[in-house]
Parts: structure tokens; C-alpha cells; sequence
């Protein structure tokens, strides 16, 4: 019996006690703002503000290539993906359907405009949710790609920036703090918890029981939400300008604009460990961890790739 305590308690340690070497392997010089990437097989898809999405072919990651680009038609902020559709959140244009199964000439083949800015999209299932600054957050039925159609908006006095949609439940990244939407039932949305602890929240992310959320300067918080009706909220301190958030498994990766790259130990979450910080000639802004690579999007300066070593 001792036995098996003793390794069960040496593997945390073991895990929360590991370092990280990033090592710089392939860059793409981009044209454009880069603020937002997501990665899908051999893919990158970059946001790049007036000039829209960038596809680059990450076969060979030493060696990034683009392949084409879907121009906007106001301002690309956030991108997803699902199936051989891409989902554009384009500002004053509203969210853009794009099919991408010939990466070299994609195509718009559904459209829903906005009274809103489109600042943020994820998709799940047959649905988008799209996050509208004052709009608040948007629900649109994606099931016909080439015909998406509003479900319902909730609003009440929201400013949301940013979402992530974690079973059944929305994040909003708000003016006043991080609101959770029950989401299961779009017909009847009502009375989301507010967590506040900071203002201006411009990041969130959740795995659904912990959420991590960023400000625009300092705020940098933790919460416990295994009980919505009593969330334990702790601040962390020693972080600031976090453009982007990453969650993977027990790694929390940070693009901290000129603040370079860190990436956080979460397996005690109120209390991470540093184990990489990375500084960069330019500035991060949104940042993707896929297999044992790192894409981090640098405003004007493009792409950087980056391979992760546990050494």
C-alpha cells in the first residue's frame, strides 16, 4: 500500500517540475496584421485584419509556404474550423463560410451579415457562437453551411470580446469580468454567472472546470468552477499585455505580446509554474500548440514556428 502512494505522489511532481526548450525551426514573413491561427492537419489558417486569411502549407514546418488567401470584406479578427468549411468572424461584415477542400482556391459559400462587429467565432455541432462586442453573443445554426441563420443573441448589457464553448456552456470575456452562459438550450438563455474579479477581460479559455482570463494590463485570473454557484477566483500575479490563451492538457501557453512567450504548468492551476519564457524580436498575439510544435503569429512580422523539447 505505501508503495502505490509513493507513485502516486512522486508522478504530479514529476510532471509539475519539468521544463520546456522552444526551439525556432521555420518562419513565414507574412503581409498584414497576424492576430489570430489555427492549425488543421498540414494547414495554418492566419487572420490577418484588411487583408483577411492567409492558408499556409505547414507540411515541412522549417519551411512555411502560402498557398492562397480569402480576402475580407471589412476586418478579420478570429478564424475556426470544421470539416472542410472555414468560419470567419469579419467585423462590421459579419461571419464568412468559406469551403477550403482546394486550399489553392477557396470559396465563400455561406454568409450571415451583423449589426454588430464579428470579433470572435467558435463552432461546435451545428452551431456558431460569435462573439459582437455590444451584440453580446450570437448563436447561428451552421447544419446548412451555405445558408447559416441566426438562433438567438444574448445581449443584456454585454460587451463581449471573446468566447471559448466548453459542454454546453459560453465563456464571454466581457467589460465586467467573465460571464458563464448555460448555452444548452439556446431558446431560453437567462441568467449567466458572473465572475468579476477584473475588468476589461479581452481572453478566456476553460476546459470546463477551471477557467483562465486576462485583462487588458495586469489582470491575469484562475477559477474554480466544479460548483457554478460558489466559483473560487484567485488572482495571479507577475503577467501582463496577454494577447492570446492556449490551453493543452496541463500546459497553458501565453503569447504576452512584447512580453514574448510563456508557457504556464497548470497541474495545480492557483499556483502554475513557469517552465519556458521566451523572448521575441517582434510581438506576440495569438499563439497554437499542436503535437510538438508551437505557432505563434507576430502582428506584422508574420509566423513563427517553434518545435518544443523536453530535454
Amino acid at each position: 500500500m505505501w508503495k502505490l502512494y509513493l507513485v502516486i505522489s512522486i508522478i504530479p511532481i514529476s510532471l509539475y517540475s519539468e521544463d520546456l526548450y522552444l526551439e525556432k525551426i521555420g518562419t513565414f514573413e507574412g503581409r498584414g496584421y497576424c492576430r489570430d491561427i489555427v492549425v488543421d492537419g498540414k494547414y495554418a489558417y492566419i487572420a490577418t485584419g484588411k487583408r483577411g486569411v492567409s492558408i499556409i502549407d505547414i507540411t515541412d514546418p522549417s519551411s512555411p509556404k502560402k498557398i492562397s488567401n480569402v480576402a475580407s470584406m471589412a476586418y478579420t479578427y478570429s478564424l475556426d474550423i470544421q470539416g472542410f468549411n472555414l468560419f470567419i468572424a469579419d467585423g462590421k461584415a459579419g461571419v464568412r463560410v468559406i469551403d477550403i477542400r482546394d486550399k489553392g482556391n477557396p470559396r465563400q459559400i455561406g454568409f450571415i451579415s451583423t449589426g454588430y462587429l464579428s470579433l470572435d467565432i467558435e463552432v461546435s455541432g451545428d452551431n456558431g457562437y460569435v462573439a459582437e462586442g455590444k451584440g453580446g453573443i450570437r448563436i447561428i445554426d451552421i447544419s446548412k453551411p451555405s445558408f447559416p441563420l441566426e438562433v438567438t443573441r444574448y445581449k443584456d448589457s454585454l460587451d463581449v470580446v471573446s468566447l471559448d464553448i466548453v459542454d454546453g456552456y459560453a465563456y464571454l470575456a466581457d467589460k465586467r469580468g467573465v460571464f458563464i452562459l448555460d448555452i444548452r438550450k439556446p431558446d431560453s438563455l437567462n441568467n449567466p454567472v458572473r465572475i468579476g474579479k477584473i475588468d476589461s477581460v479581452e481572453n478566456v479559455i476553460s476546459d470546463g472546470r477551471w477557467i483562465f482570463f486576462s485583462g487588458k494590463e495586469r489582470g491575469f485570473v484562475v477559477s474554480n468552477i466544479a460548483d457554478l454557484r460558489y466559483p473560487i477566483t484567485q488572482s495571479l500575479y507577475g503577467y501582463s499585455d496577454i494577447k492570446d490563451i492556449f490551453l493543452s492538457g496541463f500546459y497553458l501557453y501565453l503569447a504576452q505580446g512584447d512580453f514574448g512567450i510563456r508557457i504556464l504548468n497548470i497541474l495545480v492551476p492557483f499556483s502554475p509554474m513557469l517552465v519556458n519564457q521566451t523572448r521575441l524580436p517582434e510581438e506576440a498575439i495569438g499563439i497554437y500548440q499542436s503535437s510538438n510544435l508551437l505557432y505563434v503569429v507576430c502582428g506584422y512580422d508574420g509566423l513563427r514556428v517553434y518545435r518544443i523539447r523536453r530535454d
